[in-house]
């Protein structure tokens, strides 16, 4: 302990290799400095139990990568071996508990999804999947792929199709994640937006998580499109092309010259 100055005199020392959920009694004595030295006259003792925390994700974690129009790669790094459920839903469709998070399960009472939108949408799952990390620190790639692209007929009969190759009128797309360690210690409500602070990883509260993945960034045009064609007095043609399926908006204004 260091003694420069006045006392009281202060120092902490770390006891780690314990077991979780476990009753400790710890001793303690001491002894100054001087020759011959003065050992305190009886021993201190306290008693206390180690926690057994859920696990957490570390700093930078969760993260993803788009790696094509209809897929993205999702990479989780743990403090500890646990098993990682994800779940892909709208951005419409509401926050999932932990509970229903695990179990597959999305109440569409939370739903704020426009059903009557020139390109409706319903709250359901769009992807749910568990994936194991087996170590501490370990990097675990999960590629989300497969996609469903959600068609329908439009009113003069055509087959359209919803932007992102993902069944959603948005480009935007949530993933919740929550992990759960073989003593079945799960995170908790509520998820906290990805990556992890290093305050949040130093706390005692392990979290679940959420990433918002816009897959627009892949979405593109091609061969020098939108281009316009065949002008008439009354109609022109437009020509695009994408690099996908996609739902196309336009809007022509007119111009007094």
């Amino acid at each position: 302990i260091d003694s420069s100055g006045s006392g009281p005199f202060n120092a902490t020392y770390l006891i780690d290799g314990l077991s979780r959920l476990t009753k400790y009694a710890a001793f303690f004595a001491a002894r100054d400095l001087e020759d011959p030295s003065n050992p305190s006259p009886s021993l201190a003792m306290c008693n206390f139990t180690t926690l057994d925390l859920a696990p957490q994700f570390l700093e930078g974690y969760p993260n993803y990568t788009i790696t094509s129009p209809t897929s993205f790669n999702l990479t989780v790094s743990l403090n500890e071996p646990c098993n990682v459920t994800y779940m892909v839903l709208r951005e419409c469709t509401g926050v999932p508990t932990v509970d229903e998070l695990l179990n597959n399960v999305m109440p569409a009472s939370r739903c704020s999804c426009d059903a009557f939108a020139p390109i409706p949408e319903e709250c359901e799952v769009i992807r749910w999947g568990r994936f194991e990390v087996p170590a501490a620190e370990f990097n675990v790639v999960r590629t989300v792929t497969e996609l469903v692209v959600n068609k329908h007929d439009s009113d003069d009969g055509d087959l359209t199709c919803f932007e992102g190759d993902i069944n959603n009128s948005s480009s935007i797309y949530m993933v919740y994640l929550a992990a759960v360690d073989a003593d079945g210690n799960r995170q908790i409500d509520p998820v906290v937006a990805a990556p992890m602070s290093a305050a949040q990883e130093r706390s005692l509260v392990r979290e679940s998580a959420f990433l918002k993945v816009d897959m627009d960034a892949m979405l593109q045009f091609q061969n020098n499109t939108p281009a316009v064609y065949n002008i008439k007095t009354d109609r022109f043609d437009v020509l695009v092309i994408a690099d996908r399926e996609c739902y196309v908006v336009y809007v022509v204004n007119k111009i007094t010259v």
